[in-house]
């Protein structure tokens, strides 16, 4: 699957594997950003496990 076909999924609410959504607000819980909040802003990739990337 490509990354736009990935994201038109995400966005459209079809992938059932997604927690978080476009915008959804978060809060880093481990790592050198822990404790900082951003907001998610893609869906990288669904396997192993969903990654995102947050502004």
């Amino acid at each position: 699957m490509s990354q736009c076909e990935l994201e038109s999924q995400w966005v459209k609410g079809s992938l059932s594997t997604v927690k978080f959504r476009f915008d959804d607000r978060v809060r880093a819980i481990s790592g050198k950003h822990k404790g900082k909040a951003g907001r998610i802003v893609a869906l990288l990739a669904i396997e192993p496990s969903p990654l995102y990337a947050i502004e």
